[in-house]
């Protein structure tokens, strides 16, 4: 079953065909890799993708939902490694989307504890995390995430 959405946005379908490709690429190449270098190699490839397609004032809610399915089908496929949810927790940010940007913040850390490859000082300072390090109601919960992970790689 198709599980992207289409849109009346012509700027949101093309970017969601551009994710729909990248996605059958990164499936097609994880599925040969097991290590989780490609993986996460994968992971950002599809990432680049969908940043490189639009400038950040052209991006709509609907183009960061047509993202989100396509990260959530990585998960899906028992693919998905640390990239993949500090990815989801970016773009949750972005839709102000505070309690699954925690809940992603969680799962990445998680995965990345024994990696270290995301500081705590790049989730402190990433410009995507500003409104809910901002946001009384949130910045607690936030910051209890992003002190969980180590302070240099």
């Amino acid at each position: 079953a198709d599980k992207l959405r289409r849109f009346k946005d012509p700027k949101a379908n093309e970017q969601q065909n551009l994710g729909r490709k990248a996605l059958h690429i990164a499936l097609q190449l994880a599925g040969r890799e097991q290590d989780s270098d490609a993986k996460e190699r994968i992971t950002m490839h599809m990432h680049c993708i969908f940043e490189a397609a639009m400038p950040p004032e052209e991006r709509t809610e609907k183009i960061h939902r047509a993202e989100i399915d396509c990260f959530m089908e990585v998960v899906d496929r028992g693919i998905a490694d640390y990239n993949t949810y500090y990815n989801l927790a970016v773009v949750y940010a972005r839709l102000d989307a505070y309690e699954q940007t925690i809940a992603m913040l969680k799962k990445c850390a998680d995965l990345n504890a024994s990696k270290s490859a995301i500081t705590k000082l790049s989730v402190e300072t990433d410009t995507d995390f500003a409104k809910i390090r901002q946001d009384a109601r949130w910045a607690s919960q936030f910051n209890a995430q992003a002190a969980r992970f180590k302070n240099t790689n």
